[in-house]
């Protein structure tokens, strides 16, 4: 199919009344994701819904998000050729490493079920045994962290058009903004770390990441992969999201607003001083 977006006829309901119209709604297709040792094994990884485009980019954030590679075993990524059907060959995407593994594939660090209860107590060792804290170089104003959702007005035309995707972004220390989206947030958020890794950049300080929706695990567990220090989200983050965060040394925030914040861990990166939002502005 690839494309983003369908037009599709609906009935439209107003008060008593009603309509036959046309809507935009935002499309989904499947991906499979394989990576490519340099003996060329071909090894498959896994099978996402996904919104079509930028599809190199999310296989690649896959593959470094699952902890299979590193940004510098990546030498490239490409559509499949060998498989059955044409139609099919751009929704399978295959990944080249520079070496074998890092693990095993068929065991995923994403955590697919609630196998510890409510207390998530092996899903925050486990993400704690394979990735290092992030570090701490980032400080940053109430006032800029009220503006950050702001970012996304800008960078979500799918959704203004359908209403129906999710947006994550990430901002660099030097400004630059790298965003995409999905109608998966995992998605979203795979896209901007293949596209990161893609370029280097990944262990970059003072990044910050920009969510349209809840913080779940899995989004921490991405962030910290990413060294990403503080994550800002209009939405609420789960409580195991709030445990895994403080443990990885990430700064987490919920219902980020014009003017308020929800801050769950680690609030000695942002300055809501006074003296140090008026600085902030002097030098805006």
């Amino acid at each position: 199919m690839r494309t983003k977006t369908s037009q599709l006829l609906v009935t439209k309901l107003n008060g008593r009344s009603s309509s036959r119209t046309a809507d935009l709604v935002a499309e989904e297709e499947p991906l499979a994701v394989r990576i490519q040792t340099p003996a060329g094994r071909t090894i498959p990884v896994t099978t996402s819904m996904r919104s079509p485009g930028r599809d190199f980019e999310l296989a690649i954030g896959m593959v470094i998000s699952e902890r299979l590679a590193t940004q510098e075993m990546i030498r490239g990524a490409k559509y499949c050729t060998d498989i059955d059907f044409d139609s099919q060959q751009y929704n399978v995407v295959t990944v080249q490493l520079s070496g074998e593994p890092l693990r095993d594939p068929r065991t995923s660090l994403t955590v697919r079920n609630s196998s510890c209860g409510l207390c998530g107590t092996a899903e925050i060792a486990d993400l704690r045994s394979m990735v290092e804290p992030v570090g701490s170089t980032l400080k940053i104003s109430s006032e800029e962290l009220f503006a950050l959702p702001d970012l996304l007005s800008d960078l979500q035309p799918l959704f203004s058009s359908t209403g129906g995707v999710h947006c994550v972004a990430v901002k660099r220390s030097n400004g630059r903004v790298h965003a995409h989206e999905d109608v998966g947030r995992h998605n979203a958020f795979d896209k901007v770390i293949g596209e990161l890794a893609s370029s280097r950049l990944i262990g970059e300080p003072s990044m910050v990441a920009v969510l349209s929706g809840r913080v779940s695990f899995e989004m921490v567990q991405k962030a910290s992969i990413a060294k990403i220090e503080l994550i800002a989200a209009v939405s609420a983050p789960t409580g195991l999201a709030i445990r895994s965060a403080d443990e990885m040394g990430i700064t987490l925030c919920g219902f980020v607003r014009k003017g308020s914040a929800n801050v769950y861990t680690h609030p000695e990166r942002i300055d809501h001083s006074s003296s140090g939002a008026q600085k902030q502005l002097a030098n805006s």
